[in-house]
């Protein structure tokens, strides 16, 4: 994979964790635009242990709650793509599952907050939120919800973990950036 800055990223399995996915009714899989042409060439590199060479994080699910899914992981190298809850979460599993190296791709730096919404929807605000929220049409609910979530973002814990991982590693640091919350 390269990206934007020339920079060119080798990985036996690609993770796409950016949206939620078909898992919520009215959702789709977020993939990018480069997901076809990456797509080919690993699928021409061949196969992976039985886990997909690509695919959004939504996919994964099953293959990764059973033990031949995540001995597939065993001396890989991982690229996940997304800087949110569920890619931190990803990157974790890889690891702890053995993959040799992963890889973290964002676009921006890392957000951390404790919640992976705004505090207005679990503060003393949360009725008046979630009135509007079922009031609103069901095809406006998803712009709702990304304005909500503010494009993802990751706990503190979740940073953390990939934090000891990566020093643990000797590999670089996590990009936190200026308001990176608590």
């Amino acid at each position: 994979l390269r990206l934007a800055d020339g920079t060119s990223v080798r990985a036996a399995r690609v993770v796409c964790a950016m949206g939620p996915g078909p898992m919520f009714a009215g959702m789709r899989a977020n993939l990018p635009w480069w997901c076809e042409a990456a797509a080919g060439s690993l699928a021409a590199a061949g196969g992976c242990g039985g886990l997909p060479r690509l695919c959004h994080s939504s996919q994964l699910v099953r293959e990764l709650l059973d033990a031949e899914g995540k001995s597939a992981l065993r001396g890989s190298r991982v690229l996940v793509v997304g800087g949110g809850q569920t890619a931190g979460h990803l990157c974790l599993v890889a690891v702890k599952n053995g993959a040799t190296a992963v890889t973290l791709a964002a676009r921006r730096p890392i957000v951390r907050k404790p919640f992976d919404v705004d505090l207005q929807v679990v503060g003393d605000r949360r009725g008046e939120a979630l009135s509007s929220f079922w009031a609103a049409p069901p095809c406006d609910r998803p712009r709702l919800i990304g304005r909500l979530r503010g494009g993802g973002s990751m706990a503190g814990e979740v940073y953390a973990s990939l934090l000891r991982h990566a020093a643990a590693r000797g590999d670089g640091e996590l990009g936190g950036g200026e308001g990176s919350g608590g």
